[in-house]
């Protein structure tokens, strides 16, 4: 977990095991992120008092571009 204030504010950011960023939170939001097996970021998931407000899927082609 790694944390960063700034201007009264804190944002903290949360790892994985793999070292792949996990949440990143600044006061009641959380976003949280989702990857596939390779590593590449599937989607991602606003987070307000436990509950996901919104929600981003990313979806890549064959070659791996999204």
């Amino acid at each position: 977990m790694v944390k960063a204030t700034g201007e009264g504010k804190t944002v903290t950011y949360s790892y994985n095991g793999d070292g792949l960023l996990y949440e990143r939170t600044e006061g009641e939001q959380t976003i949280r992120y989702y990857y596939d097996e390779e590593a590449k970021l599937m989607a991602e998931a606003i987070v307000t008092s436990g509950k996901a407000e919104l929600t981003y899927v990313y979806i890549y082609d064959l070659y791996g571009q999204l």
